[in-house]
């Protein structure tokens, strides 16, 4: 049994079917790989942003029980800058800096302080 092959035409279409398979692979490998990257930006500025606070309540703490400094440079765990706004040994605004621009700020409200006064 003599077996003849026959030559087929398509070896242009796998060609092409190929490349379009690469081509939607290498689209959905980046387009996971942007939002990858950005999640990733955004929980470093969470993380960064919580830290911040964390610092914001050290330093009020600090300032209520040993009656502290109003403006507070530090520089751990991040290069900071505190500044206290007080009226008559209340804190009324917080504040922190970090390379000499605003980052978080906290300021009292007055109604909520009514509420809890007495």
């Amino acid at each position: 049994m003599v077996i003849i092959l026959k030559k087929s035409n398509k070896s242009g279409y796998i060609l092409l079917e190929t490349m379009t398979a690469l081509g939607l692979v290498l689209i959905i490998v980046y387009g996971v790989s942007a939002h990858q990257t950005f999640l990733l930006e955004q929980e470093k500025k969470s993380n960064q942003e919580v830290q911040l606070a964390r610092i914001i309540y050290e330093e009020a703490r600090k300032y209520r029980l040993h009656e502290g400094l109003k403006q507070v440079a530090r520089d751990q765990p991040i290069k900071s800058k505190v500044v206290l706004q007080t009226n008559q040994r209340a804190i009324q605004k917080i504040r922190i800096e970090v390379k000499r621009k605003g980052v978080l700020e906290i300021e009292k409200k007055p109604e909520v302080s009514k509420l809890y006064s007495d």
